[in-house]
């Protein structure tokens, strides 16, 4: 079997990379045939091939450069050419997408399609129901404005960070997506990655019911060398607004008794402060990271969007660290309230504040007996049961189509 892998990004970074790489290196280690798909950069450190293309990050362009590549934007033709020359060449017999847009466009789907070959999209955001994925508007909060299809308010609103000119493109990218070709036409199964991604997807899109299937997505391999837990709490992650840090912050500023480790980057740094009992440690990876969440006493997960799953929390979990965590989205479904973790009111610094107390003060016995429920959780995730999940799924559509 030759399994089409397809992702903007082939560089880690965020949480769909993690999936996109783990996916990659799972359906190897089981005999699969890989032919990765991604956009050139000079971040990519795991090389690539002839069919990978070109195309900038809009959202760093100057303004009258974005115009350039509108067209690419809503149909690029390169990644059709390209596309079609490797399916002509490397016959694969899947595609598994991951990101898509903004980068290949909608232009590949009638092209798979056409060389009859099954697709399988694994939903890592709200972006084939929300113009900018998140299910937020430009000031963060939770929004389903577009429930019915009203693309055109993420324009009036410039849900786009704030941005009129984006808010636009995504909007119209939408109307294309839903109308002149639908992509529902085009993806034999939809991935859902959590039960409550599936049941959003599901308010939005009822129609679509026979086409979603879910399961939960990979982790990382992470291994420690660290037994003894240290005296600091931890987040780790992208450092914006939605992922919670504000929140986190303050709360932290209320309990300065407490150390808190921040790990990752994001658009936070730019007007970060200092503060006595906070660390801000920049980007960190593979057996650093894994120290450093393995000592840990617990990561925070503060998220007020709807995460779609929650691969923060099981690699903490493997870890041995219990988590505290917003009550949102799919990071519920991980956490069983005071028995692998805590869980807060969203959003809310109070409730962080009193959730971190409580936490940092239960005694030894209670604590580790957590730890230990934290792995057993981590184990229901694994990549015999993902493969297995996965190679059922394509053989399931590559026979329907033959």
């Amino acid at each position: 079997m030759k399994v089409l892998l397809i992702n903007k990004y082939f560089y880690p970074k965020g949480g769909s990379e993690s999936v996109f790489f783990s996916t990659l290196n799972i359906l190897k280690k089981n005999g699969i045939e890989v032919i990765p798909l991604a956009v050139n950069s000079n971040k990519n450190n795991r090389g690539g091939n002839q069919y990978f293309i070109n195309f900038p990050e809009l959202s760093q362009l100057k303004f009258l450069k974005k115009f350039k590549y509108i067209i690419r934007f809503f149909y690029n033709t390169e990644a059709k050419r390209k596309l079609k020359k490797l399916i002509i060449e490397e016959k694969p017999d899947i595609a598994h997408i991951h990101l898509m847009f903004n980068s290949f466009s909608i232009s590949i789907l009638p092209l798979l399609k056409k060389y009859n070959i099954p697709v399988v999209l694994t939903l890592h955001d709200y972006r084939l129901i929300c113009p900018n994925s998140l299910l937020m508007d430009k000031n963060k909060h939770l929004c389903k404005k577009c429930i019915q299809k009203e693309y055109w308010k993420c324009a009036k609103y410039k849900c786009s960070k704030g941005n009129l000119i984006e808010s636009l493109f995504l909007a119209i990218d939408m109307y294309l997506r839903t109308y002149l070709l639908p992509i529902q036409k085009y993806i034999d199964k939809f991935i859902c990655v959590s039960n409550f991604e599936q049941n959003i997807y599901l308010e939005f899109r009822p129609d679509w019911k026979s086409k979603f299937i879910q399961i939960y997505n990979p982790i990382k391999h992470l291994e420690s060398t660290k037994s003894i837990k240290g005296d600091y709490l931890l987040f780790f992650g992208r450092l914006s607004q939605e992922k919670g840090i504000e929140t986190l912050i303050n709360a932290m500023s209320n309990l300065p008794q407490y150390k808190l480790k921040i790990v990752g980057t994001g658009d936070y740094l730019e007007k970060k402060d200092n503060y006595s009992n906070i660390t801000f440690c920049g980007y960190k990876e593979g057996q650093e990271l894994a120290d450093l969440i393995s000592q840990a006493t617990y990561t925070i997960v503060p998220s007020e969007w709807y995460e779609t799953f929650g691969l923060i929390v099981i690699e903490s979990f493997k870890l041995g660290t219990p988590v505290i965590s917003s009550d949102i989205g799919g990071l519920s479904e991980l956490i069983d309230n005071k028995k692998n973790g805590f869980l807060f009111e969203a959003g809310n610094v109070l409730s962080l504040t009193d959730t971190i107390q409580y936490a940092m003060t239960i005694d030894n016995t209670s604590y580790f007996k957590m730890a230990n429920e934290a792995k057993l959780k981590a184990s229901e995730f694994n990549d015999n049961k993902y493969f297995s999940e996965l190679i059922s799924l394509y053989k399931s559509l590559i026979l329907e189509k033959k």
